[in-house]
């Protein structure tokens, strides 16, 4: 198994017409016939629905589906994917950023609730409380 960093997995993703575009296919190419799993961290999937979101537009929906087909690609290991999943159905359903439910899922992982916030949209899940008001 090898690891990727979210600059070589945006490329990958986004596939704008550039000389790294074309590095990260092939390396993602190479990496499948080689047979080789590729790793994403937690931090490294937080980070590319962030920059995919904010620097590229792409909607929420489009990132659940990019997420998702991550999650279900058989050359993908993703860090602690039980987590991920749960973040994934909160991010569909409600208001606060992926990022914010991976942390959220992980605090719940290590019994550390509630979470306590700022983030009005994040208050609004039932397992984080906000300071305040």
């Amino acid at each position: 198994m090898i690891a990727v960093d979210t600059n070589i997995l945006v490329r990958y993703i986004v596939q704008l017409d550039e000389p790294y575009t074309k590095v990260a296919d092939h390396f993602f190419d190479t990496s499948i016939a080689q047979h080789r799993s590729i790793f994403i961290s937690l931090l490294v999937l937080c980070e590319v629905v962030w920059v995919l979101g904010r620097s590229y537009g792409f909607s929420r929906k489009q990132l659940v589906t990019i997420v998702e087909m991550l999650k279900t690609s058989e050359h993908i290991i993703l860090e602690n994917p039980d987590i991920v999943t749960l973040a994934l159905e909160d991010f569909r359903s409600k208001k606060a950023g992926f990022s914010d439910y991976i942390m959220l899922h992980i605090a719940e992982r290590h019994r550390a609730l509630p979470l306590y916030t700022f983030d009005q949209a994040l208050a609004d899940h039932p397992m984080a409380v906000l300071l305040v008001k």
